[in-house]
């Protein structure tokens, strides 16, 4: 019978956890968390896709530039531009300076600062790399 391992069940102490990183890596194995699963259900797609998040206090305060994809921002989101756009104060610009574009269908008038694009929403995915290629400096294909 073979004796348990000195943590068995309890967390590792950082010298076992060295030890079995040590010992992971010379035969190259991988160290997985029991629950990895739900963990990092959307790792694999951050990994392929990339991602950037922010939180809403941070877009309040610094961004100034927005491109919006969708309709209807009024019944959905009604406090959005009150509050994350055009709030009454911002630390890092200034609160009414915030500029953007709305792409989508429809052809409702659009926020102060900001230029409705009329575009079908199947082509959201196209034209967001189309403007992160623009932004890199690059020319995108036609």
């Amino acid at each position: 019978m073979r004796p348990l391992p000195p943590s068995g069940g309890s967390p590792p102490t950082p010298r076992e956890f060295s030890a079995a990183l040590a010992l992971a890596e010379r035969l190259g194995a991988v160290v997985d968390h029991a629950a990895s699963d739900s963990l990092f259900h959307g790792l694999r797609a951050l990994q392929v896709t990339g991602a950037m998040t922010a939180t809403f206090g941070e877009i309040r305060n610094r961004a100034d530039l927005f491109v919006l994809f969708g309709t209807e921002f009024e019944r959905h989101a009604p406090r959005l531009f009150d509050r994350i756009v055009h709030p009454p104060t911002a630390l890092f610009r200034d609160a009414g300076a915030a500029r953007g574009f709305l792409i989508g269908p429809g052809d409702g008038p659009a926020p102060d600062g900001f230029e409705r694009l009329t575009a079908d929403l199947t082509h959201a995915p196209a034209i967001a790399a189309a403007l992160s290629q623009l932004l890199a400096g690059e020319t995108p294909p036609r």
